[in-house]
């Protein structure tokens, strides 16, 4: 069984869904910051095509965002398994994260509260996966644990 912090990766990662759902969510209902970030990338952009590229952007941030919160839940799940390749992966999902999201924010104002909040899930998230030491000790090699506190080969009795 999962040691009880490492258990704390369900809320957290509850909470890193709700932010990357709220970002596609924001954009579809106040499409403004999008529609500012087309314009200032591409300023002579025909109106059909602005409308389309701002259509486009949407449809791929909540794609992104859906891949990204069905690996976590799915790796999360993997992890409080026991699985050391999830924590892994999962780690990183979250490392390649982080640059992304700071990319977002060159995007507009408007994205800059998503990723200060999805940044600091992020680390919520490698934090509990990797500080701990119940956490380390869960995901040792059961060969590992044994041999714990001792070193065969070196030390003072060592011949």
């Amino acid at each position: 069984m999962a040691p009880p912090t490492l258990r704390w990766l369900i809320p957290v990662v509850i909470g890193y869904g709700i932010v990357l759902a709220l970002l596609p969510l924001q954009m579809v209902l106040w499409p403004d910051g999008v529609i500012e970030s087309v314009r200032r990338q591409e300023p002579g952009l025909d109106p059909y095509w602005q409308a389309m590229a701002v259509r486009l952007a949407i449809a791929q941030a909540a794609l992104i965002h859906a891949v990204s919160l069905g690996l976590a839940i799915w790796f999360t799940v993997k992890v409080l398994r026991g699985r050391r390749w999830a924590r892994i992966a999962l780690t990183v999902q979250m490392l390649l994260s982080i640059p992304e999201s700071l990319y977002s924010a060159t995007s507009g104002a408007t994205f800059v509260p998503h990723v200060i909040a999805s940044n600091c899930f992020h680390v919520a998230i490698l934090g509990l996966l990797w500080v701990p030491a119940s956490v380390r000790s869960f995901f040792r090699r059961p060969s590992d644990r044994a041999g714990a506190g001792r070193t065969s080969g070196s030390g003072p009795d060592a011949r």
